[in-house]
């Protein structure tokens, strides 16, 4: 086929390709405003530190508390039934378990708290509550151990 031909067959069948074009803009517009619920994530960064930071052994003990750490927060269903308590939540607590993860970093003894929920601001409100409510209860079991012992949990930043 000649060039020619191409033309041709362009400028007479040409409107199937905008048309084309306008449906699948006018599909995307449709399923990204409709369809799409927008998720926001919040995150608190939690420091945890031995009352002896510079004892070895104390560190090592930290460092190798954190995943039993995070486990507590995401797993416990204590403290997520506290967590909608304080915020007045009407969610079970698995539901409200579903919308945290927590990461840990050995390297610098942290705990990352981040929470996701189609509200910005309850999102941030369950980063914080879950933070907070761990720092209380690092709090309390440091009571019943030697002073020595204690690992220290406090937010290094808020939600954000």
């Amino acid at each position: 086929m000649a060039l020619r031909d191409y033309v041709r067959i362009l400028l007479r069948r040409g409107w199937i390709i905008v048309v084309l074009a306008a449906v699948a803009a006018l599909s995307a517009l449709v399923f990204s405003r409709y369809l799409v619920k927008p998720e926001y994530r919040s995150e608190v960064l939690l420091s945890v530190l031995p009352t002896r930071p510079a004892d070895w052994g104390s560190g090592q003990g930290a460092k190798g508390m954190l995943n039993n750490f995070a486990e507590q927060i995401r797993q416990n269903d204590d403290v997520a039934a506290r967590v909608a308590d304080i915020l007045k939540l009407d969610l079970p607590p698995d539901e409200l378990k579903s919308r945290i993860q927590v990461d840990t970093d050995e390297l610098n003894l942290t705990l990352r708290i981040r929470a996701t929920d189609a509200d910005p601001i309850i999102a941030k409100q369950i980063a914080q509550a879950f933070a907070q409510t761990f720092v209380e209860f690092r709090d309390s079991e440091n009571q019943k151990v030697d002073q020595r012992d204690r690992i220290l949990a406090s937010i290094t930043r808020n939600a954000r």
